[in-house]
């Protein structure tokens, strides 16, 4: 079974990190395997020290790290507007239940208007005018509300 502990280690790797090598730790750092491996350790960690130590060339990260940047800000603010745009979307479906609402009750006075449609009785006749801009405003809604809730996934 292999030894966890040495006990010269920390005169080896002294020796080995200023490099004041003498007799004694050089004939026991022959002799010791456990000292050998956390040498070899060592000189690992130092040559991945000095090797990240040595920065990348921003050209060949820093377009990946905006994207992902931005990418991230995307994400936070859509999840920081989603219940406004939940709210919006419920208002205006609301609005166009209410315009719905209000034609159907004034339906009678509709038909009989329509029945002597002509365009200049357009002008004449508030309830057709208004009938069609809530018509359009009913269209745009649902549509709108569609391509939002599109998008967003």
């Amino acid at each position: 079974m292999k030894p966890l502990e040495c006990q010269h280690e920390p005169a080896v790797l002294r020796a080995f990190k200023t490099g004041n090598w003498n007799d004694f730790t050089q004939a026991h750092f022959q002799s010791c395997a456990l000292c050998q491996e956390r040498a070899e350790i060592g000189r690992w960690l130092q040559a991945f020290a000095a090797q990240t130590d040595q920065e990348a060339p921003r050209t060949a990260y820093g377009p990946i790290w905006l994207k992902a940047q931005f990418q991230s800000r995307q994400r936070a603010e859509k999840q920081v507007l989603r219940p406004l745009r939940i709210f919006r979307t419920a208002a205006e479906i609301l609005a166009a239940l209410a315009f719905l609402a209000v034609s159907l009750l004034s339906w009678p006075l509709l038909k009989t208007r329509l029945a002597d449609f002509s365009i200049a009785a357009l002008g004449n006749s508030p309830a057709i005018l208004m009938s069609f801009l809530g018509l359009l405003f009913l269209f745009a809604t649902f549509f709108f509300t569609v391509n939002s809730f599109a998008q967003e996934d």
